[in-house]
């Protein structure tokens, strides 16, 4: 997957279970639905599709513009995965006005 200049990337440990839906409180459904708001409203795609906590919640994202497959897996060393993904980063190669 190539990725251009200007491309955004979201990544990390949001805290927000994205793979609870009708079973959780309404706390964890209303933080589900603003966070997937917010990520339609920037035009990001969150691309981890398995569960990233020992727990079996999905709170670790890889977030862009384009479906980018991640590999989610467990090393045993932290109660998160590991998140590895693939992505081809081209270089803003505009020139700088001083």
């Amino acid at each position: 997957m190539k990725h251009g200049p200007g491309e955004v990337f979201l990544i990390g440990d949001l805290n927000v279970a994205l793979n609870v839906k009708r079973s959780s409180s309404e706390r964890i459904r209303v933080n589900r639905e603003l966070l997937l708001q917010l990520l339609t409203k920037h035009g990001l795609t969150q691309n981890v599709e398995s569960p990233t906590h020992e727990q079996g919640s999905l709170l670790d994202v890889v977030c862009c513009s384009e479906y980018t497959p991640v590999r989610v897996k467990d090393t045993g060393m932290s109660d998160h995965s590991l998140l590895t993904w693939y992505a081809v980063l081209k270089p803003n190669r505009s020139k700088r006005q001083t």
